[in-house]
């Protein structure tokens, strides 16, 4: 549970060395920025950098170019490439002009290939058309229509023979399709044509290149399309040469070009007053000192560190160092909210918390297996992302609570040792209260997280009268000791100094909260506002607060009943297979497949849910700003 601890960076310096600052800004992807309007705020002498960035055209053809070529853009050193900036974007110009010379030539002869080779599939359906295509184009009176026909709509042509002068001559036919053509006069032709389209005629145009019989002209087109394939290859082949000799560089001048834009771009976040500039942001603690350093060799630039507490109007930032284990569930984290910078970092008591949680509500040495295997091969196939750690991390957990439980793909017993019957119906109240004593467990460390917090924020508030602070803690142990005692043992020990002290007065500190607060703090109305309001308010919220810790309680009685769903629902897998008979086997297969994905789900569900409203909610408020380091994503 860890986040990283930051420094404050100030760094103030004349404007011609600012370029060269920012670029700094960015080497390591460790400096993150804020708005130097800021901490300026009451300075009017510094006004904001506003300046148009001069390598954005630049490097939109670079990307542009990379992107029609299929060039995986990516960083390439550029600490050799001395090219100005005016090079640079001569160079990219020269380049985009070459590029699209070559590629030109291979989209006019790929566009001209489909063309042709789309009107070899048109004629193949007239082949059996024995007159020359010249012969019918050539014809002053009449005019030649070749397409398709709907089958649905060639008996309607019928009715129309007898008034107009329409001739369809089918040459194929396919199930739903007449391929052929009609002819027409020329002075009704449009008429005729209205007609054929009413009809659903879909109408082919003949290649230009189509000369004698739809035969011949057929071999001559592939003649043609042969020569145009070879011509395409070579054209191709130029395209590769070329980018064989010049993609280094060019990735090597695209890199450059990022560099200086990304960098450019930091001026957003600068002030200048004058002939000065002035930037500020963060870093992290452990690389603060190397930072400044960076800075050491420009004689009109000054970099000071400052502590976080040190800083007035600007929160730091949160960055999270988690180690292996516990690293993916940053997601779920994340998905509440981050820490802010003066909070515990939860993601380490999730981690074990979650894959507790898991492993005791879907215990099955079998299908924890193989969600661990899953979780592998999508680790393996880069699937998921953080997802497949968790599926690692909770398929283990599952296999081991199986093991105990003596639990293989809903068999149970199969095992040489049970060392949790938990599935024995004697077991099954020893089981749900041992669930609701885990979670009794849980909420206690999440109000000592909550009174951590309040002592590294500073509130004393929080600390003391709060319902999961002090107060909070006092009485809520109090009761539940009170209660096992006097159920457990017989033993009532609700003496009135008892009574007094650990359940009464934390209520009382609990309801007064504000009015308190308000005293310490000298402040002259003790109850502002309404009196009889005030009270009407805090009564009910005292009134939640013992119905949230009755609830959240009481909730936790879920993950035992999980455990017992489970089997429940293996018990049924193997009804279902003995109902089949000689398919036994591939329906407990089939089952088991459903419970894993199914059941799966849902306690992956209700194990996130136990995490966001029993146990965050009393600790966590997760309002933290991301840390953000500028950098260039290349």
């Amino acid at each position: 549970m860890a986040i990283a601890k930051m420094k404050l960076v100030n760094i103030v310096g004349r404007l011609k060395n600012f370029d060269t600052v920012v670029r700094s800004c960015c080497l390591n992807g460790d400096f993150h920025p804020e708005q130097s309007s800021i901490a300026l705020d009451d300075v009017e002498e510094f006004i904001p950098i506003e300046d148009f960035n001069p390598y954005t055209r630049t490097l939109q053809r670079a990307v542009d170019i990379g992107v029609h070529s299929d060039i995986m853009l990516h960083f390439s050193s550029f600490d050799k490439l001395n090219m100005s900036d005016v090079e640079l974007e001569d160079y990219i110009e020269k380049t985009e002009t070459e590029i699209n010379v070559l590629g030109g030539k291979v989209r006019d002869l790929t566009h001209d290939i489909a063309r042709l080779e789309q009107g070899l599939t048109q004629l193949s359906h007239i082949r059996s058309l024995k007159i020359s295509l010249d012969d019918v184009f050539s014809c002053k009176f009449f005019h030649f229509r070749f397409g398709r026909l709907p089958k649905d709509s060639y008996p309607k042509l019928e009715i129309c023979d007898d008034s107009e002068s329409v001739f369809f001559f089918p040459l194929e036919e396919d199930k739903e399709y007449y391929w052929g053509f009609y002819v027409v006069l020329t002075d009704v032709c449009d008429k005729i044509d209205e007609l054929f389209t009413s009809l659903y005629f879909e109408r082919i145009n003949i290649l230009e290149e189509a000369h004698g019989t739809p035969d011949e002209a057929m071999t001559a087109i592939r003649r043609t399309l042969a020569e145009k394939n070879a011509v395409l290859v070579d054209a191709k082949a130029e395209v590769s040469k070329y980018w064989r000799e010049h993609q280094e560089k060019f990735l090597t001048a695209y890199s450059k070009i990022k560099y200086l834009s990304d960098s450019f771009d930091l001026r957003k976040y600068a002030s200048k007053c004058g002939d000065n500039f002035y930037v500020f942001g963060w870093v992290p603690e452990s690389g603060a000192e190397s930072f400044a350093k960076r800075f050491q060799k420009l004689p009109d630039v000054d970099c000071v560190l400052e502590s976080s507490k040190e800083a007035e109007n600007v929160t730091p930032p949160t960055h999270l160092i988690n180690n292996k284990i516990s690293k993916p569930f940053e997601m779920f984290t994340g998905m509440y909210g981050l820490p802010s910078y003066d909070e515990i970092d939860p993601t380490s008591f999730m981690a074990i918390a979650y894959t507790l949680f898991f492993g005791i509500m879907f215990g099955d040495l079998g299908q924890g297996l193989c969600i661990f295997l899953i979780g592998l091969f999508c680790k393996y196939r880069k699937m998921l992302g953080a997802m497949s750690g968790i599926l690692v991390r909770i398929g283990i957990s599952s296999a081991i609570f199986g093991f105990l439980y003596n639990s293989v793909f809903g068999y149970e017993g199969k095992l040489p040792i049970t060392i949790l019957p938990v599935h024995e119906n004697k077991n099954v109240g020893i089981l749900l209260i041992a669930a609701v004593a885990l979670g009794v467990i849980i909420i206690i460390i999440c109000m000592l997280l909550n009174i951590t917090n309040a002592i590294r924020q500073k509130k004393f508030d929080k600390l003391w009268f709060d319902a999961n602070g002090v107060a909070g803690l006092a009485f809520y142990v109090s009761i539940l000791v009170a209660g096992g005692l006097l159920v457990g043992l017989q033993k009532n020990i609700l003496s009135p100094l008892f009574i007094a002290f650990l359940i009464v007065l934390p209520l009382l500190l609990i309801f007064f909260k504000e009015p308190l607060m308000r005293l310490i703090e000298r402040k002259k109305e003790i109850i502002p506002g309404s009196k009889p309001e005030f009270f009407m308010t805090a009564f009910f919220e005292v009134f939640e607060v013992l119905l949230s810790y009755m609830s959240n309680t009481i909730s936790f009685m879920r993950v035992g009943a999980y455990i017992l769903s489970h089997a429940g629902m293996m018990t049924a897998v193997f009804a279902i297979g003995k109902i089949c008979g000689n398919g036994n086997i591939v329906a407990v297969i089939i089952g088991n497949i459903f419970v894993l994905a199914l059941e799966g789900l849902v306690v992956g569900i209700q194990g996130i849910r136990l995490h966001f409203y029993e146990m965050f909610s009393r600790f966590y408020e997760g309002d933290g700003k991301p840390y953000e380091p500028a950098k260039i994503d290349y």
